[in-house]
């Protein structure tokens, strides 16, 4: 592990989520390792490399290297660190399409209808014109619907082994020992 981290999530459904995860100590990366104490979830105006230098690398960190997890939704994204910096920096990017309207589908028990019956289907426009929910990637729903702590890591963790091709996720950043304790004492949700 590094000895800073640099969280950057592209949306406020991700941002939820790692809130969520950081609160409850289930990140490989606590509160204390993180870069600026006062924000210390990034917000998507630092999904640009260059503000995210200017900004924040240009500070001491006294020798200190840096973690940088970027949560967004898109494979094909790029967070571009200057020549400079890169010796500095390991950079982990964790792809979250369509993980939010997917975590939602499972923590509801509704995934193998979809794979069954709508899987042609996006998984958002399943959430919206099937489920008829419109609100799954905001903040305070996010934040309320999965403050049942062992429901999200089921959710992210199901996610991982069945939906994610070969992407790193938000289940990469869980801290396994701690959340499979969470998993043993708590229940499971019923995906199928």
């Amino acid at each position: 592990m590094s000895d800073l981290v640099a969280c950057i999530c592209e949306g406020s459904a991700e941002k939820a989520i790692i809130e969520i995860l950081l609160d409850n100590n289930m990140l490989i990366f606590t509160y204390d390792d993180v870069i600026d104490k006062t924000m210390p979830i990034l917000s998507g105006r630092y999904r640009c490399a260059t503000t995210f230098e200017s900004e924040l690398l240009t500070k001491d960190y006294g020798g200190k290297s840096i973690a940088v997890y970027y949560i967004h939704d898109k494979a094909t994204e790029n967070f571009k660190i200057s020549r400079k910096y890169r010796k500095l920096i390991r950079y982990t990017s964790c792809v979250t399409r369509p993980e939010v309207e997917m975590l939602y589908i499972i923590s509801i028990g509704e995934y193998g209808e979809y794979k069954r019956k709508y899987s042609n289907i996006k998984p958002s426009s399943y959430v919206k014109n099937i489920l008829k929910k419109s609100n799954v990637k905001d903040y305070l729903f996010v934040k309320k619907h999965f403050s049942n702590l062992a429901l999200l890591l089921e959710s992210l963790i199901y996610y991982k082994n069945h939906c994610s091709n070969a992407y790193s996720t938000i289940a990469d950043l869980l801290n396994m020992s701690i959340a499979t304790k969470i998993l043993n004492s708590g229940g499971k949700i019923n995906v199928n």
